[in-house]
């Protein structure tokens, strides 16, 4: 019946006319049952109370309207709150987080460099050799190895054996250290602080976004590198999705520096003491050694009336050691250096859900399904790393 009235009400207010003021209530309590709306262009009766804000009480009913054509009835007090039925909102800062592969993306002579601490690893005696053998200064070591069929076998065994008798485990460290940095560039992270406008009419907002830091994590422990690069962007939001267009931010980035810093300053010092890659290899072998014992193996091996002591001797084994290791060093540094390169850093077209999961408030407190990439400056050309991230609100 009270469902009746009201829509009675609501009708008789679309018609122009007045009719009597009837008694509606107020501040949410019943209209005066018994006023009533006048004859034909009286003033309508009065609009009913409205209902407590969030509460569950029902506002009193307004007085009938008046039966003239065009009277305006009364209209009963609203009912309690909406309940959270409208709109999420979204304004405000978000913190977010995304993951990504560096590893994968690096250029294929920087992954090589890397390859290099793994192939050490996995066998010094063919690494030392490998290197030796792209060095003119000392090629003429491993041509005279490779003119003894067998010979290069017997070096690296000799080479692997002393290294891992001498450096006291040392080569399982080494690996142990390799898989680390490999683990910590796959797990490059990004942290972003974006503080997201008011969408308008048609659903388009602005964003800021600022990207606070790249961060790896190398044995459980974060390591973040301050960027507090900034960049303002225009977006859309629609259902639940915000879209933020491609960006530029206003500043670029040392790939290669933060990858020596890594190594130099977090992976090795917690290994050996040591602060740089080439200190590493000369403290990881004693060539001196290497050179003595491989030349126990090989001394007198001899191929007819030609024996390998009339071209080399141990003393070249030990340089050829000494000369590979600084080599490999060098070789690192200088591919990691060349990622250093002029130009900003961009992030492509990303987008995420906007959802409220943390209480029920209204508010967006979680952004979560995103995806982009950021393009970094590196070499003569530019990385890109897909990323996917998740983030939290950052209202207090």
């Amino acid at each position: 019946m009270r469902r009746s009235l009201i829509s009675l009400s609501l009708v008789v207010s679309l018609v122009g006319c007045a009719g009597e003021t009837g008694g509606g209530g107020s501040n949410g309590q019943p209209g005066d049952p018994n006023s009533k709306g006048a004859s034909m262009n009286g003033t309508a009766g009065g609009t009913g109370g409205t209902g407590g804000t969030g509460g569950t009480g029902t506002g009193g009913t307004g007085g009938t309207g008046g039966t003239g054509t065009g009277g305006t009835g009364g209209t009963g007090g609203a009912g309690g709150g909406t309940g959270g039925t409208g709109a999420l909102l979204i304004a405000g800062g978000y913190d977010v987080t995304t993951q990504f592969n560096l590893l994968d993306a690096l250029p294929p002579d920087v992954k090589e460099a890397f390859s290099l601490t793994l192939e050490f690893a996995d066998s010094p005696g063919n690494f030392l050799l490998d290197m030796a053998g792209r060095l003119p200064i000392i090629k003429y070591v491993v041509d005279a190895i490779n003119l003894f069929s067998g010979v290069h076998d017997k070096v690296v065994q000799g080479i692997d054996e002393y290294i891992n008798s001498w450096s006291g485990g040392m080569i399982t460290t080494m690996h142990d250290l390799a898989q680390d940095l490999e683990m910590a560039l796959r797990g490059l992270k990004a942290h972003n602080h974006l503080v997201v406008g008011t969408p308008d009419a048609a659903g388009n907002v602005t964003v800021a976004d600022t990207l606070t830091d790249l961060t790896f994590t190398y044995k459980k422990i974060d390591y973040p590198y301050a960027q507090s690069a900034k960049a303002q962007v225009t977006g859309s939001y629609s259902g639940l999705k915000l879209t933020v267009a491609t960006h530029a931010y206003d500043k670029g980035v040392n790939v290669g520096g933060l990858l020596v810093d890594l190594i130099d300053n977090v992976a090795l010092p917690q290994l050996t003491g040591v602060d740089s890659l080439g200190a590493f290899l000369n403290q990881l072998v004693n060539c001196g050694g290497v050179g003595d014992w491989v030349w126990s193996y090989i001394g007198n091996w001899c191929l007819g009336q030609q024996c390998i002591y009339q071209y080399i001797n141990a003393n070249d084994i030990g340089k050829l050691c000494t000369a590979a290791l600084d080599a490999a060093g060098k070789a690192i540094e200088d591919k990691l250096a060349s990622l250093d390169a002029p130009g900003m850093m961009s992030m492509s077209t990303g987008s995420s859900l906007l959802l409220e999961q943390k209480g029920h408030t209204g508010h967006a407190d979680t952004m979560m399904g995103g995806t982009w990439a950021l393009t970094l400056p590196i070499g003569v050309g530019n990385l890109t790393l897909p990323g996917e991230f998740s983030g939290v609100s950052a209202q207090p």
